[in-house]
């Protein structure tokens, strides 16, 4: 791969910096611009910490870490492009390869579900509740078509230090669900 001089860089940064100027004018959201500045840093600061754990004798390779099939973890799904999800949200694991993992994201049902919810209601499961969520169960709908891959360094046990972290697992039949749901996606059954 070719080195990114110093001037090149340069440039870049001032063109990023023009173009999130740019995008503050348009008021997307009050805190968009900031989000995707944060999203930036902390996509660089988890790749050192990978390409780190990767050239270390003592250090395990932070994208090794197991992530568990059925199991749902907090993840950060970064700054969109228009409609895609994004911020922070559960996420189920569908599929694990050595460095990645295959996400289905979670949404919680809401009094009044949002317009896409309807819009999108074949290829959106409905859950039910899901046991083990910190203070409470959850009614949650898996959203399959957002499936996703994703590095298994993105992948969080919900919780902290202080008051500890929680398992969360979703049971074989809600995961029969999902599975089934992305089945009719792969094979176009569902109906639009």
């Amino acid at each position: 791969m070719k080195e990114l001089k110093n001037e090149k860089l340069a440039y870049k940064i001032k063109k990023l910096y023009n173009n999130i100027l740019k995008l503050k004018k348009l008021d997307i959201d009050d805190y968009f611009c900031a989000n995707l500045l944060d999203w930036f840093n902390e996509i660089i600061s988890k790749n050192i910490a990978i390409y780190r754990s990767k050239q270390s004798n003592d250090e395990i390779d932070q994208e090794l870490f197991k992530k568990d099939r059925q199991y749902v973890y907090w993840i950060d799904f970064g700054r969109n492009i228009g409609s895609e999800f994004r911020d922070f949200h559960f996420a189920i694991v569908i599929y694990e390869s050595k460095y990645t993992a295959l996400v289905v994201p979670l949404t919680s049902k809401k009094e009044h579900d949002p317009k896409w919810v309807e819009e999108n209601k074949n290829v959106i499961v409905d859950l039910g509740t899901i046991e083990d969520f910190p203070n409470e169960s959850k009614e949650c709908y898996a959203c399959t078509f957002m499936l996703q891959s994703v590095s298994k360094k993105r992948l969080s046990r919900y919780g902290n230090k202080e008051n500890g972290y929680y398992d969360i697992k979703i049971s074989n039949e809600q995961m029969k669900k999902i599975c089934n749901n992305l089945s009719q996606i792969a094979y176009n059954i569902v109906d639009k």
